[in-house]
């Protein structure tokens, strides 16, 4: 087995939700293979800080490759699960998260607070947001900056489609706070430019950091959508 023998695999399966690994950090949620002279180790992202988690597979380990394979569609019908979950949830409790001035949800979990608004604010910049502060109980991450919105408005983004992305902005904001007589997690998001993808972007990075906390062990019970602008009038 090497590693062009995974990618068609992979790609043969339809599978979602994998990253195979070279020289490059891996992202959040996500099953990891790196190739190593020995063979391929197979590991998810919750397992990286745990190396006896990592499986080597060697190149004539027929059973390993079919445990992986069986692993990862495992993980792809759960991925699937979860995002027809969320869907339902929202198509009948949420308003549209565009028309709300800051769209959040409180995140209740089992264990240090810190550590899981770390898990959060860690899959927010794997997403593409940049930390600006970090204090006791708040981290601020904003997506874009200066230079990108410059170069957005010099360039055609008609012509160069990939250019409209540079324009975008948003700025998120991870806070505990007290709600419902406990201590929670307030993730929320504010200052939207293109709110019709970057709105998106926040809702979709946030149910991926829910789902971080739960592969890290947290349990975490999120609410549904609400505005912060509304309930601070």
């Amino acid at each position: 087995m090497n590693l062009e023998q995974v990618r068609a695999a992979i790609a043969e399966e339809q599978l979602v939700g994998h990253n195979l690994h070279d020289a490059h950090d891996p992202r959040e949620d996500e099953v990891g293979v790196r190739l190593v002279p020995e063979g391929l180790v197979v590991f998810s992202n919750d397992e990286r800080a745990v190396p006896m988690s990592e499986r080597l597979f060697v190149d004539d380990d027929e059973a390993a490759y079919d445990e992986f394979m069986t692993r990862l569609r495992a993980l792809n019908r759960l991925r699937r699960r979860q995002a027809e979950r969320r869907r339902a949830a929202r198509s009948a409790a949420e308003a549209d998260p565009r028309r709300m001035g800051r769209p959040g949800r409180f995140v209740h979990v089992q264990g240090p607070l810190a550590a899981a608004q770390e898990v959060i604010a860690s899959t927010f910049s794997a997403a593409g947001f940049r930390r600006v502060s970090s204090g006791t109980e708040r981290v601020e991450l904003v997506y874009g900056s200066g230079v990108r919105e410059w170069a957005a408005t010099v360039l055609p983004t008609e012509a160069f489609a990939a250019t409209r992305r540079w324009g975008w902005a948003a700025r998120v904001t991870i806070v505990v706070v007290q709600q419902d007589a406990r201590r929670a997690i307030r993730v929320e998001g504010s200052a939207f430019s293109d709110a019709r993808h970057t709105v998106g972007l926040f809702v979709e990075t946030l149910d991926q950091a829910v789902d971080a906390l739960a592969n890290a062990g947290f349990d975490p019970s999120a609410s549904v959508l609400t505005d912060g602008a509304a309930a601070s009038r």
